[in-house]
């Protein structure tokens, strides 16, 4: 499906699997994250190409409205990978530890900053 294109139907002829059993296996955890996985190797595959082509777009004097579009999208291009890698949280786990004079409780629910901080008494 993902290299080649095909449909799910055609997927799972090629994988001697009824179309039934491709869907299902695809609600597997596991199967979903290597299709995904596979999905942003492809995408990022054709990362250096698409750029070309935008670049011909933009140089190109037939269409200035589509050039201008291309300059616009290349630009964008970049923002949109600036944002990505701002956002990106490293795995990791942050341990303070703090004197107390009473015995702390330790907090163990999820909390949306990746710190968990020990002190807490919420």
């Amino acid at each position: 499906m993902v290299w080649e294109g095909a449909s799910r139907k055609q997927a799972a002829q090629a994988a001697s699997l009824s179309d039934h059993g491709l869907r299902q296996a695809l609600r597997r955890p596991h199967v979903l994250a290597f299709y995904l996985a596979e999905c942003e190797v492809l995408r990022t595959s054709g990362k250096a190409k698409r750029l070309h082509r935008l670049e011909q777009l933009a140089e190109q004097d037939d269409n200035r409205n589509a050039a201008v579009a291309a300059i616009k999208a290349a630009e964008q291009l970049s923002d949109i990978d600036v944002a990505k890698s701002a956002n990106t949280l490293t795995p990791g786990v942050t341990i303070r530890i703090v004197n107390v004079s009473s015995s702390p409780a330790i907090d163990v629910t999820p909390r949306s900053s990746p710190f968990i901080d020990a002190g807490d008494s919420d």
